[in-house]
């Protein structure tokens, strides 16, 4: 199985019929367009027109009606706080340095008994040449800010915010 799969199948055993959804840095909505049958509505949010571009056409091609998309950001606040019961951010928190900013704006964003569900790489898990080399390119600027969670600090991070 594919990483998009096993998330998407995952993903289902939380989520209900009735769900309002919103997924940030959404990409190419390859998990969205696969859920969407089953919730009510999904508004899928990211900063690259060029992914939501993407995303729209594969959602007019697979004829889903229950599923927006929106260029923008998670901090946007034409997004409704509290009105959402799945937040789910995948692939992305690794990437963010203001943490707690990121999980306070979850949690406002959530409905009461909401629910964030997300996968992160967690790079700072084991000791490894690969690992080395991400955090010597990251110090070097030639990829972006990467945050190497071990499974435990990630956790901790989620339940601290």
């Amino acid at each position: 199985k594919t990483t998009y799969e096993e998330t998407t199948r995952l993903t289902r055993k939380y989520i209900t019929k009735d769900a309002i959804v919103l997924e940030f840095a959404c990409g190419t909505g390859i998990v969205d367009v696969e859920i969407a049958k089953d919730v009510n509505k999904i508004l899928a949010v990211d900063i690259s027109d060029k992914m939501i571009e993407n995303a729209k056409l594969k959602t007019k091609n697979a004829g889903i009606s229950n599923l927006d998309f929106m260029v923008t950001d998670i901090y946007d606040s034409r997004l409704i706080e509290g009105s959402f019961n799945v937040v789910m951010a995948f692939n992305i928190i690794q990437f963010c340095k203001e943490e707690k900013i990121l999980f306070e704006r979850i949690w406002k964003l959530l409905a009461p008994d909401g629910m964030f569900i997300s996968t992160t790489d967690c790079y700072g898990e084991k000791k490894s040449v690969m690992n080395l080399m991400l955090k010597i390119l990251i110090k070097l600027k030639i990829l972006p800010y990467v945050k190497s969670y071990s499974c435990s600090d990630l956790e901790k991070a989620i339940i601290n915010n």
